[in-house]
This record gives structure tokens, C-alpha cells and sequence, in this order.
């Protein structure tokens, strides 16, 4: 699935105001996981063309501007690994021998470019789609998102706000495969969990709202959320239908 025309724009425009974070004084959720965030990160999120992007995590991997350091504590960050993983994963990011530079130009770019897609993710979620004030709307979209183990077959990808959100963390999804992959293939990683990687990925990008999700079953106020949006998608696709097809 892609963003149409208009949605890439809005995309676009917003990530050319990504300057103007200050990683002390970060924006905070109450659904996502607090980014990782250092200087050279600020520099790249104002990128929004793929291509560039990667050229510039290159350059800056190859100039060493960002560190073997960065990328052991970024994987630790947004992947779940055991203590012997981790030791193993420093051992191998380290081994810079000549028949290991490919490989290892291909995790750590995909690191970097997951750290910048996730801030500006972070940022595109908590501040330009959604109202901080009253974010009912996202916990019930992210919701929906985990619920359907990240199927393209959901009807609520009628909604703007729930297709740009699935896109980007989508995308998201499929960068942080491509890192797990390479871990997987060099023998990193204590067993093989590709079937679970989904259940990873959404239970560390979402802890925050793993936490308000048990208590709003613990409350028992979890149906009422979701009967409010479910009401409401039934009766944006009931217009939709008067004003289109059922119309006819």
C-alpha cells in the first residue's frame, strides 16, 4: 500500500520542521516508545527521500561519524535480545574484517535508517495526525493495527489518519525484518522467532500503550473505546456509501 499524492505532501512539508527538535525536551506519548536520539538522527529525520537518506547513513557509517557503539546500543534499544545475543551481536558488529564489511554495511545502514524513520514516525503519529489532548482515536487505531497482525485486508484503511498511520509503521515493520534477518542468517540469535517477530515489534514500539491497554481491561472501560470508533467507522462508511455506490 501506498500514500497517494496529497499524503505524501503532508508527509513531506511536516518533515522539513524536524529541525526543530530538541532531544532534550522530546515530545512525549502516551502509546510509543520514547525515540533514541542523538545529534547525527536530528540531521537525518529532515530527509524524506529514501534514497538520499540512505546516501547520507553511508556516508556518515564510512566517515564514522556514527560509531559501532551507536549501532550495538540502537539494536539493544528497539530489539528484545537475550544477554549472550547481545554479547554476540557486539562481537560480530566489532569484527570489521574484510569479508564481513558488506554484511555489516547492510545492518547498520538498515539500523540508522529504522532510528530516522521511527522519529519522524513518532513525530508524524504524536503530533501532526492525532491530538495529544484527546488520543482515544490512536489508542483505538493501533488497536486495530495489532489486532489484525499488520493485514492489508482492514476496512479501516478508508480512514486517512488509520492508512497513514498503518503505512508508516508498516514500513517500520519491514525495515526492522530486514535488520532481524541479517541477525537470523549470521547465527546472532538464539533461536529462530520469525513468526513472533511481529509480537516483538509491537510490544516494544507500543509498550506505553501495552500498559494502558491492560488497564483499561482491568477498568472495564476497553469495550466502550472500541464500540465509540467502531460506531463511528460505520457511520463515516454509511455516508461514504449514500454519497457513492448506494446512491446509484
Amino acid at each position: 500500500m501506498e500514500l497517494n499524492k496529497n499524503e505524501n505532501k503532508l508527509i513531506t512539508d511536516y518533515i522539513q520542521t524536524l529541525e526543530r527538535i530538541d532531544h532534550l525536551n522530546i515530545l512525549k506519548s502516551n502509546y510509543l516508545k520514547n525515540p533514541y536520539l542523538e545529534n547525527f538522527i536530528l540531521k537525518l529525520s529532515k530527509i524524506n527521500e529514501d534514497e538520499k537518506l540512505i546516501e547520507e547513513i553511508i556516508n556518515k557509517i564510512n566517515y564514522k561519524i556514527i560509531s559501532n557503539e551507536d549501532i550495538c546500543f540502537s539494536i539493544n534499544y528497539y530489539l528484545k535480545l537475550e544477554t549472550n545475543e547481545k554479547k554476540k551481536i557486539q562481537n560480530f558488529i566489532y569484527n570489521e574484517s574484510e569479508e564481513n564489511l558488506m554484511i555489516l554495511l547492510k545492518l547498520k545502514t538498515n539500523v540508522i535508517l529504522f532510528l530516522v524513520k521511527y522519529i519522524q514516525t513518532y513525530y508524524i503519529i504524536s503530533e501532526l495526525l492525532y491530538d495529544v489532548s484527546d488520543n482515544e482515536e490512536l489508542f483505538y487505531y493501533l488497536y486495530v493495527f495489532i489486532k489484525n497482525n499488520n493485514s492489508k485486508k482492514n476496512n479501516n484503511l478508508k480512514s486517512v489518519k488509520f492508512k497513514i498511520t498503518y503505512v508508516l509503521f508498516d514500513d517500520l515493520f519491514d525495515i526492522y525484518m530486514k535488520i532481524y534477518n541479517v541477525l537470523q542468517k549470521n547465527d546472532l540469535l538464539n533461536k529462530n522467532l520469525e513468526n513472533e517477530q511481529f509480537d516483538n515489534f509491537t510490544k516494544n514500539i507500543f509498550h506505553p500503550w501495552f500498559n494502558i491497554y491492560k488497564k483499561k481491561i482491568e477498568d472495564n472501560t476497553l469495550d466502550n473505546i472500541l464500540q465509540k470508533y467502531e460506531k463511528k467507522k460505520s457511520i463515516f462508511e454509511n455516508i461514504i456509501c449514500f454519497n457513492t455506490i448506494c446512491s446509484n
